[in-house]
């Protein structure tokens, strides 16, 4: 089996998407500790996985509350806000990176450009896209490793 070739902003992006990915799995993980230390639960007596899924109102703003007031949560959403941002320069590197290594027409360039910055589906659908480049087949002077 041949191992993959990416290009560095390829590389960023799968970089940047782990890092949040960590950065939520930790917070996620932190709201069910948080609820399970509290014995908080569901009318129907089940417990609620994380924050959000607490069905009473009350119980809700008020676990909300208290756990995005402990030190170490805020902390934890200050790495997931930095790590989204991180993503999202990736994508548009990502995305600058594809529109200067494939060879589109001026007009159809234009319109993919702009639809990526205000269509999210477009955005997605292009990021993939290009994750799945096989940049070996592009010339070696457009490859950035």
């Amino acid at each position: 089996m041949n191992k993959r070739t990416y290009s560095k902003p390829q590389r960023l992006y799968m970089i940047a998407e782990a890092n949040l990915k960590v950065a939520e799995d930790k917070h996620n993980a932190a709201e069910t500790l948080y609820i399970k230390k509290r014995g908080i639960t569901n009318p129907d007596g089940s417990t609620p996985k994380l924050i959000y899924m607490i069905e009473d109102e009350t119980i809700f703003e008020t676990a909300n509350a208290e756990f995005s007031e402990i030190p170490e949560h805020k902390e934890i959403w200050a790495e997931i806000l930095e790590a989204r941002e991180m993503l999202k320069a990736a994508e548009t590197n990502l995305l600058d990176y594809a529109f200067n290594v494939v060879p589109i027409p001026k007009k159809e360039k234009d319109t993919l450009t702009e639809s990526a910055k205000t269509n999210y589906t477009t955005r997605k659908k292009l990021i993939d896209l290009v994750m799945n480049l096989d940049v070996t087949t592009l010339p070696k002077n457009l490859v950035l490793r």
